[in-house]
C-alpha cells in the first residue's frame, strides 16, 4: 500500500514546514529574549525584538477582553484555515500559483493560530526601521510615514508572501488566461 499523497496534495508537506519553521523562531525568541528588549542586527535597519501582539495585524481587536478575544481569533483563525484549505482543493492542479498562495496563506494562518489558542497572544521579532539617511527623509518628511514597520514573525511573511502572490495571480495571470480562453473560442 502506498503511502503518498494524491496528487496535488503534495505541496500541502509545506504547511507543517513552514509552521513548524513559525513556531521554532518564536520558541527561541520566547527562550532567549526577554519581552520588549531587542537585539541589532543590521544597525539603522534590521533588529529581532520580543514583541506581543494580542489582537490580528497592527494590533486590530487587541483591547477585547481575553474572554472575548481569544475565542473570537481562534475561531476566526480555524474558520479561516478551513475555508483554505477547502478552496486549494477544488483548485484545478493547473494553477500552481493560486495553490501555492493558498498553502502560504494557510501555513501563517495556522502558526498564528497556534499561539492564539496556547499563550493567547502572537509572539513577534522581525523588526524593520529606518533610523536615518535619505530614505528616513523621504518616509518620515516628505510621505509622512513611521520610520518603523510594525513588528511581525515568520507566520505573518507566510501570509504577506501568500496575500501577494493571490493579488497577482488575480490581477494578471487570471485575466491573461480568461482573455486567451476567449481569443480562443472566437477563432474556432
Amino acid at each position: 500500500m502506498s503511502r503518498t499523497l494524491p496528487k496535488g496534495l503534495a505541496i500541502l508537506w509545506w504547511v507543517p514546514f513552514l509552521v513548524v519553521a513559525d513556531q521554532i523562531t518564536k520558541a527561541l525568541v520566547r527562550a532567549r529574549l526577554d519581552v520588549a528588549h531587542s537585539h541589532t542586527v543590521i544597525p539603522g535597519f534590521f533588529s529581532l525584538r520580543h514583541a506581543k501582539n494580542t489582537g490580528a495585524a497592527w494590533g486590530i481587536f487587541g483591547d477585547l477582553p481575553d474572554g472575548l478575544r481569544v475565542p473570537f481569533f481562534v475561531v476566526v483563525s480555524t474558520g479561516t484555515s478551513l475555508l483554505l484549505l477547502w478552496y486549494f482543493i477544488k483548485v484545478p492542479l493547473s494553477e500552481r500559483m493560486l495553490r501555492w498562495s493558498l498553502v502560504s496563506i494557510l501555513a501563517g494562518a495556522i502558526g498564528n493560530l497556534i499561539d492564539r489558542a496556547v499563550f493567547h497572544e502572537v509572539t513577534d521579532f522581525l523588526d524593520v526601521y529606518v533610523s536615518k539617511g535619505a530614505l528616513y527623509n523621504l518616509l518620515v518628511h516628505k510621505l509622512g510615514w513611521s520610520p518603523h514597520w510594525p513588528t511581525f514573525n515568520v507566520a505573518d511573511i507566510c501570509i504577506s508572501v501568500g496575500v501577494g502572490m493571490f493579488i497577482f495571480y488575480s490581477m494578471i495571470i487570471e485575466p491573461r488566461q480568461r482573455k486567451r480562453a476567449e481569443a480562443a473560442e472566437k477563432a474556432a
